[in-house]
């Protein structure tokens, strides 16, 4: 696997776990495969919330660019959701927190 040179924790968790890994900066994902047949976006539930809602007039939200990369450039490609939803906060629209999800999973 090749972890993002920026996901210090990851790498280091992989150099503790003695997970086979290489480093590079990419450009999409946090975590790739070798072969690149998959990727994988880790976010905690504050930065999955703002990636929904940051968009502009002329650029879509955070999330959708990530996601419409991921799958151009990958087989499959994970959201792994770190958090629980009692942590949203509670000035977000829970329909459009749900819809992103099952927006993902789909």
């Amino acid at each position: 696997m090749i972890i993002d040179l920026r996901e210090k924790v990851l790498i280091e968790e992989a150099i503790s776990q003695n997970l086979e890994h290489q480093t590079s900066m990419l450009e999409v994902a946090d975590v790739v495969g070798t072969t690149n047949a998959v990727a994988i976006e880790i976010k905690n539930i504050k930065d999955f919330v703002s990636s929904i809602f940051d968009d502009t007039p002329t650029k879509p939200a955070r999330l959708w660019e990530q996601s419409a990369n991921m799958l151009t450039n990958f087989d499959k490609c994970i959201f792994l959701i770190i958090g629980s939803s009692f942590d949203v906060p509670i000035n977000i629209n829970i329909h459009a927190y749900l819809g992103a999800l099952a927006s993902l999973s789909s």
